[in-house]
């Protein structure tokens, strides 16, 4: 793991961006929430159906935060 970006120091574009991903990112995830758990409203019971929507938006999160760990890395590489 590549622990140099915990050390940069930030200006305002940084600020800015940094803001507009973590508000991206948890618009994202509270749509797909809302579109898996009526997706399964259909065939479940509302508990189940918040609870496998919270689960799978989970698991899509942490593999598109894995997809850009790996791009980044072969960008840092020089591939």
């Amino acid at each position: 793991m590549n622990f140099e970006y915990f050390f940069r120091k930030t200006d305002e574009m940084l600020d800015d961006y940094m803001g507009k991903s973590a508000i991206k990112g948890f618009y994202g995830g509270m749509i797909a929430v809302a579109i898996i758990t009526l997706v399964n409203l259909f065939s479940k019971t509302p508990y189940e159906a918040l609870t496998i929507g919270l689960a799978l938006a989970g698991l899509s999160a942490l593999e598109f935060m894995h997809y850009l760990q790996c791009t980044m890395d072969i960008k840092n590489d020089g591939h």
